[in-house]
């Protein structure tokens, strides 16, 4: 199991103890509703930086294939790329969810760099998180 969560599994996560001091209502009706609410906050928040995409496009037209590797979920992963018009940036978009492996796992880097279409010691693999980005694509050989 890759650790995705459900709805009502994730707010029972984030909100209940030890977190703040947040009561979560108990029946089914209203966790979805509170976790509705909390989706299209966080959806409509969703931008890229301003210059996410040139750089993006400079890179494709000097010849660079470009990838994204994600623990996300596909359908979401997507969804966010397609709001904020990155999507048609990348060559191949890979998500935990799709390939099986997630990030840090050495595996997840293979299937990525296998679909890219390069070898990992001629991949530059840019993330937020050091042990799952910088310590994983280290480890798988980039």
């Amino acid at each position: 199991m890759l650790g995705f969560f459900k709805p009502r599994e994730r707010l029972a996560v984030a909100f209940g103890p030890p977190a703040a001091r947040v009561d979560v209502p108990h029946s089914d009706i209203e966790i979805d509703e509170l976790f509705s609410g909390y989706l299209r906050a966080y959806e409509s928040a969703w931008r890229a930086f301003p210059d996410a995409l040139p750089l993006l496009r400079s890179l494709r037209a000097s010849g660079h294939r470009i990838g994204l590797l994600t623990n996300g979920t596909e359908a979401q992963q997507l969804a966010k790329l397609r709001r904020t018009g990155l999507f048609d940036a990348f060559d191949v978009v890979c998500t935990s969810e799709r390939i099986g492996f997630a990030k840090p796992e050495a595996r997840a880097f293979a299937v990525f760099t296998s679909e890219l279409g390069v070898e990992p010691a001629a991949c530059l693999f840019v993330g937020d998180d050091p042990m799952k980005d910088a310590d994983g694509a280290r480890a798988a050989g980039m």
